[in-house]
């Protein structure tokens, strides 16, 4: 990926987010304003903070405090989930595998959530001869024999010349 905007659209699309998602926070140079436009942006969804590797820079001192995961690129982006202040001294900076496995475990946690479970609907024998195709019929009864190209009017003549009910 050449830069952040392309990050955040490959995250984003294979989350399956849309607009109203996700938020992304830029440098505004003012730490108060910063933090409290992440606080408020996590309300909508997951965050992206941009130019969180920029050292001293307002960014970076609100990416030390939030949970975050940040890819060094481009400045940086931090991908911000939940807002849970901790005193960190370093970025928490992850390779784009290590972020992949990060959003594999978001879009997880999705997926736990219960969903409606249809009864199973119990075939019955004559359902089941409807969905055999007639290639699976001719190979179950014929398995000598070969179907290469064989029209379906050839397959049910051979069929009914063998003895078989078709």
């Amino acid at each position: 990926m050449r830069n952040n905007r392309e990050f955040i659209e490959k995250v984003t699309k294979k989350l399956g987010y849309n607009k109203n998602k996700y938020t992304v926070v830029e440098d505004s140079g003012v730490y108060e304003e910063i933090k409290e436009d992440v606080i408020n942006a996590l309300d909508k969804g997951i965050v992206f903070i941009e130019g969180a590797c920029i050292p001293n820079s307002a960014v970076n001192q609100v990416v030390k405090e939030l949970n975050s995961i940040t890819w060094d690129n481009d400045n940086g982006i931090s991908i911000i989930v939940s807002v849970n202040a901790g005193e960190n001294d370093t970025i928490n900076i992850k390779s784009l595998g290590e972020i992949n496995a990060f959003i594999n475990l978001l879009m997880s946690v999705d997926a736990l959530k219960p969903e409606i479970v249809e009864p199973i609907k119990e075939e019955s024998s004559e359902d089941l001869k409807e969905s055999t195709s007639l290639k699976d019929e001719y190979r179950k009864n014929l398995p000598n024999n070969k179907i290469g190209r064989k029209s379906d009017a050839t397959l049910i003549k051979e069929l009914e010349e063998a003895g078989f009910k078709v």
